[in-house]
Order: C-alpha cells, then structure tokens, then sequence
C-alpha cells in the first residue's frame, strides 16, 4: 500500500481544458527564482486581414534538435463555506510554476515529433487561510522542507520523453522509469520489495496524473485536415470524477484568424470547456445531496506558426460544488453542508534561453 499513498501526491493537478541507459542530451539550465515567476500580459499583436486564416493546417513542426524554453504557470483559489457545528470560510490559493525545456529530439517521416520533457526548476507558493509556504527547487532546502515536497524533487532534470502526432495528439509517454525510481527512492522505498503490478499501477498514476497534463500544456490537439477563420473542432477531455459527482467534458476550439508579433505569425485560437455532471446514486443512501455541480472554462491559445510550436496560453476553469448531509461526530451525527469553488487558471510562455540564466 506503499505506493497507493504516494500515489496521491500528484506531480501537477492540470486539467487541460485540463529506453537506454544513455544520459540525455538535453542541456540541464537552472533557472533562479525570478525567472520562475509567471508574465500575465497580453502579447502585442497585430490582426491580419482573413486572408491569412484561410485554408491553413495548425500542426506542431519544431525544427529537430531544437530546444523550446516555457514557464508553465497553474494558480489555483479556493474560497467556501462549510456550516456544521461551526461556520467556517475556507480560502486558499496555491501558486506552482515548472520551467520546462523541450527538445525536438525527433521528427520522424509522418511529422510525429519525439520530444524530450526535462522540468528544470519548481517554484510553489501556498496561502491557506493565512498560513503560507513556500518552496523553490534552487534552493538549498533543508531536509525536512525536501521532504514535504519530494514530488516536485523526484522530477527536477529528470528527463521523459513523448511522441505526439503533428495534430497534438499524444502516442506515447517512455523514459519514465527513471522518475519512478527516483520518487521511491526519496520516499526510502525498496523497488525490490514492491510487487511488479503495483509498480506498474503507480507509474501509470504518475503519468496519467502528473507527466502526461504536462505534455498536454505543451501539445494541445488541433483540428485533422485545413481550418479557416471561425473554423471549429471539439476534443475530448479526461473525465473528472469527484466521487460525489462526475463531469464529461470537452474543449471546444475557434480559430479567430491569424496575427502578427514582430516578423513572426501566430494563430488565434479560442477554447471554451463544455460540461456535463452526473452525480453518484449511491448518495441518497449515504444521505448526501447535491445541490449544485458545474464545471465552466475558457481561454486563449496562441500557435506560433513560424516555429510551429505554441507561444502563449492562458485557460481559465472554474469548478463550484455545493452538497449537504450527516456525518458522525464525536457528539453523534452531524448534519453540515460545503460551498465550494475553485478557480483554477493555467500560463504557458514561450521564453527566450536567456530567461534560464545558470544558478551561481
């Protein structure tokens, strides 16, 4: 059960609207503290006539063996009520940002792009109810700091690779391994006295749960075949099972036509999530209710066209979740109820190498 429990320390909660032995040849940069900090402003563009946008395919064609610097930004506020025998007004918000490098290992004949993932640094902000934590990978964090982050230490320069499709869709994820390795190996864990399926079934957790929304920030999936302005396509998004309720969902794309940023031309893209809840039957037999459930999002998604690779990203999503029921106390049941949303708000910005100086 080793596993299980560390499982549920995710790598990165993002929704995107949500082999060999050698060392990789990725150069490991790391970058300082300031350059690990989120840019919110709008990129100066310029709109192009919609000639531009006509009859154009958005696909990924980096040029092999180069290598794209992001900040990858997720800020996440939770504000509720929760009445029981007490009111209480949580209120939370947790700021995690990832400077990742990506090398365009690969471009094989169909246009699938092998991509090495090396996450550089981390840098996580936490203020709940008053109480604040902070932590930063180039620091020289003290042993008992390291230990509560050691999801974001089992990551740092530890590289993974991904082959996705020139449409965005992601084929394979491989050099996990050594991730794994290195989180049980920080958690003082044994391979050797963990089952083989359990091993297994953590990997996939980690991946499914904190390496693969990764590479989906990066690699978003385009329409198949040529789009114009005001052109539309829709793609499936993992579902989200909160236990009490589960969302199916979708991100809806619009390609808005075509802009100028300096000599180089980026698409606009729109992106809107679609949702649809389904609550649990088995509530009404733990005397729960729901009483409101909706997942909404959108955004704005910029496709370098020139370097064939994204140039800045910013989706918002907002989960509210409200549910009543009875619970045993220490003086017998309880009946309480939770209001709760989340607003959860995601970066990516395409930087330049200088923007990863060396620590000194």
């Amino acid at each position: 059960m080793q596993l299980y429990k560390l499982a549920i320390i995710l790598l990165i909660s993002l929704t995107v609207f949500y082999t060999g032995c050698k060392k990789p040849s990725v150069k490991s940069e790391q970058p300082t503290a300031a350059a690990v900090t989120v840019d919110t402003s709008e990129l100066k563009t310029t709109a192009l006539g919609d000639a531009e946008a006509k009859n154009l395919t958005l696909q990924y064609k980096p040029e092999k063996g180069k290598t794209f610097y992001y900040r990858l930004t997720s800020v996440t506020e939770e504000t509720g009520k929760i009445i029981a025998d007490t009111t209480l007004y949580p209120k939370s918000l947790q700021t995690v940002t990832y400077s990742i490098q990506v090398k365009a290992n690969d471009i094989e004949d169909d246009g699938t792009v092998d991509a090495l993932f090396t996450v550089s640094a981390v840098k996580l902000s936490v203020n709940m109810d008053g109480k604040k934590i902070d932590y930063f990978s180039g620091d020289k964090n003290d042993q008992a700091k390291r230990e509560k982050f050691l999801e974001y230490e089992g990551i740092i320069n530890n590289t993974f690779g991904a082959r996705v499709k020139s449409n965005g869709e992601i084929l394979e994820l491989y050099k996990t391994d050594k991730i794994i390795n290195r989180l049980l190996s920080l958690r003082k864990i044994s391979r050797d006295t963990i089952p083989a399926q359990e091993i297994e079934a953590f990997e996939q957790s980690i991946i499914m749960s904190g390496l693969r929304p990764i590479v989906r920030q990066v690699f978003r999936e385009f329409a198949k075949g040529q789009v114009s302005k005001n052109s539309t396509w829709d793609v499936a998004q993992q579902p989200m099972n909160l236990q009490v309720v589960a969302f199916e969902n979708k991100a809806v794309h619009t390609f808005n036509g075509v802009e100028q940023l300096g000599s180089e031309k980026l698409a606009n893209i729109a992106i809107r999530l679609e949702a649809k809840s389904m609550q649990n039957p088995e509530l009404a037999k733990r005397k729960m209710s729901v009483s409101k459930s909706t997942l909404t999002g959108d955004g704005k998604l910029y496709f370098n066209l020139n370097k064939g690779m994204f140039q800045k990203n910013k989706t918002i999503m907002v989960l509210a979740l409200a549910m009543k029921g009875v619970a045993p106390t220490a003086k017998g049941m309880q009946n309480y109820s939770t209001d709760k949303t989340t607003t959860s708000t995601y970066y990516l910005e395409l930087l330049d190498v200088l923007e990863f100086p060396q620590n000194r």
